[in-house]
C-alpha cells in the first residue's frame, strides 16, 4: 500500500511541475484551444511513465534500472516528436512546432521529477 501511495505522490508532483510549466508556456505564447492536446498528451505520458516506474521498481528494485527506464522514456519522447515531424507531409507551422516543443519540454520536466521521487522513495 505504501508503494502505491509513493507512486501516486510521484505522479501528482510530476503532473504539478509539468502542468505548471505547460500552462506558463501556453500563457506566454497566447495559445488557444489547440493546447488541450498538449495537456491531454502530457497526462497520458505521465501516467505511462508512472506505470513504467512501478514495474521497474517492483521487478528490478535498483537505481540503475530506474535510470535506464528514464532514458528509454526520454528517447520515446524524442522519437515521438521526430515521428510527428516526419509524418507531416507539409512543413509544420510555427504553432505545430510550438505544441511539439512545449509537450517535449513539459514531459521531460515531469519525467525528471518522477525519476527523482521514485528513485528517492524506492531505492
Amino acid at each position: 500500500m505504501r508503494g502505491f501511495l509513493r507512486l501516486l505522490l510521484a505522479f501528482l508532483l510530476s503532473g504539478l511541475a509539468a502542468g505548471a510549466l505547460s500552462m506558463q508556456l501556453a500563457i506566454w505564447a497566447a495559445a488557444r484551444e489547440e493546447y488541450i492536446v498538449v495537456i491531454s498528451a502530457l497526462a497520458l505520458f505521465l501516467a505511462l511513465a508512472t506505470l513504467t516506474y512501478a514495474a521497474g521498481a517492483i521487478l528490478l528494485n535498483r537505481r540503475s534500472a530506474l535510470t535506464v527506464l528514464t532514458l528509454g522514456l526520454a528517447l520515446l519522447i524524442a522519437a515521438g516528436v521526430v515521428g510527428a515531424l516526419a509524418l507531416s507531409h507539409a512543413s509544420p507551422t510555427s504553432s505545430d512546432r510550438f505544441l511539439l516543443g512545449s509537450f517535449s519540454v513539459s514531459a521531460l520536466i515531469g519525467l525528471g521529477v518522477q525519476w527523482f521521487v521514485v528513485r528517492r522513495l524506492f531505492v
